[in-house]
C-alpha cells in the first residue's frame, strides 16, 4: 500500500497526516523569544495512547498552543471528508490503534456501539467497572429470586432488569429460571 500525506486540517502548512495513520510536523521557521529564526526540521511524530486504547499526538498551531489530536478522527477526515453530523470513527476491525485509512468509516453511534459488541470490546454488563450485578444476579432477578435491597439496587433499576429494560443483552428466563 502506498502511504499518501494530506495536510491536517487546521493545522496546512504545519502538519500532515497519512493514509496508514501516522503523522509528521512540517519543516518550519521558529524563533524563541527575540533571538534569531532557526529551522526546526519536520519529522514522524510520536504517538501517546489515551485511555481506551485510542492514539494521539500533540501539535502546536502558530501562537504555540498545544492540542491533544486523534489520530483516527485526522485519517477519517482527511481521507474520508469532514464527519457528518452525529457521526463518530468507526474501527471496521474494532481495534482502536489501527488508523489505516481502510480501517475507518464514519458511522452513528449505534452502529459504533454495535461493533463494540461484534468485536467484544463493549463494556456492558460485568465488563463495565461500574456494575453492581452479575450475570448470575440478573438472572436471580428475572427468576423472581430476590428483592431489590438484597441486590442493592433501587426499585427502578430492579423493575427495569425484570422488564428486560436493562441488561437487555441477558436473554430472559421463564417464571421458573433462567433460560
Amino acid at each position: 500500500m502506498t502511504e499518501i500525506w494530506k495536510p491536517v486540517l487546521g493545522y496546512e502548512g504545519l502538519y500532515e497526516v497519512s493514509s496508514i495513520g501516522r503523522v509528521r510536523s512540517l519543516d518550519r521557521w521558529v524563533r524563541i523569544g527575540n533571538k534569531n529564526d532557526w529551522l526546526r526540521p519536520g519529522r514522524i511524530m510520536k504517538q501517546k495512547i489515551r485511555e481506551g486504547g485510542y492514539l494521539y499526538v500533540d501539535m502546536y498551531d502558530d501562537g504555540g498552543a498545544s492540542k491533544h489530536k486523534r489520530i483516527h478522527i485526522m485519517v477519517c477526515e482527511e481521507f474520508r471528508g469532514p464527519r457528518p453530523a452525529g457521526m463518530q470513527v468507526c474501527h471496521n476491525d474494532g481495534a482502536p490503534t489501527n488508523n489505516t485509512v481502510e480501517n475507518l468509516r464514519w458511522g452513528t453511534a449505534k452502529e459504533n456501539q454495535r461493533d463494540r459488541v461484534k468485536h467484544g470490546t463493549s463494556v456492558r454488563g460485568e465488563g463495565n467497572p461500574n456494575s453492581r450485578l452479575t450475570e448470575s444476579d440478573v438472572l436471580e432477578i428475572r427468576a423472581g429470586r430476590g428483592s431489590k435491597s438484597s441486590f442493592g439496587i433501587s426499585k427502578t433499576h430492579f423493575d427495569d432488569i425484570k422488564a428486560g429494560r436493562k441488561w437487555a443483552h441477558i436473554p430472559m428466563g421463564d417464571a421458573n429460571g433462567p433460560a
